[in-house]
């Protein structure tokens, strides 16, 4: 047959016959994978993966998704798209959002994920807007230093809301997180447009 493509979502369905690999059901990835016959070794599966820097679920899973794609980097090559989440009207402070500590303390209970100091201090605090659309930019500027790192990347921007709280509006998140991956953060923070033109 042709070249192999998986999409996992970070929420919701697809309704092609594309795999629908939702939650944490990475078992469900690897068994596509596995048992529809994408194992042959001059022909490797193609897995997007459309997250979202304000995904809690996304943050959820992130390290077992990037388990899974070191442990089938054999057979996977892996997209990652940064989806819209919070953009237009869904643009909000996030002391408007209800419940997002208590969601964290779920997340948290039902998958073991873990969450910073600062991220709790950020939701008490109530200020920082949640826009999708300043990591979404971020995320390309920092995969254009080193393209096979989109997962990598990936926690990263959710590490520096889920942990550390941080604030995209301003250059010094893309600081820190070009830093933390080992980039130039010059060239990191120059690709990285003024907020108020975007």
């Amino acid at each position: 047959g042709g070249p192999h493509h998986i999409l996992l979502l970070y929420q919701g369905k697809t309704t092609s016959n594309i795999a629908w690999i939702g939650g944490f059901d990475l078992a469900a990835c690897y068994w596509f994978v596995t048992l529809t016959g994408m194992t042959q070794p001059e022909e490797r599966t193609r897995l997007t993966y459309v997250t979202d820097t304000y995904c809690v679920w996304c943050w959820a899973f992130g390290e077992a998704l990037r388990e899974f794609a070191t442990k089938n980097a054999h057979r996977l090559t892996v997209e990652v798209l940064p989806a819209g989440m919070l953009v237009g009207e869904r643009v909000q402070p996030v002391g408007e959002k209800v419940r997002v500590l208590e969601t964290a303390e779920r997340v948290t209970e039902l998958t073991g994920a873990q969450f910073g100091e600062g991220f709790r201090a950020a939701v008490r605090d109530g200020r920082t807007v949640l826009d999708s659309t300043f990591p979404a930019v971020a995320f390309q500027a920092l995969l254009e230093q080193d393209p096979e790192r989109g997962l990598d990347i990936a926690h990263a921007l959710q590490k520096a809301w889920y942990m550390n709280g941080l604030d995209w509006h301003g250059d010094a998140t893309m600081a820190a997180v070009a830093s933390e991956l080992g980039l130039n953060v010059e060239q990191a923070v120059d690709a990285f447009p003024d907020p108020a033109m975007l």
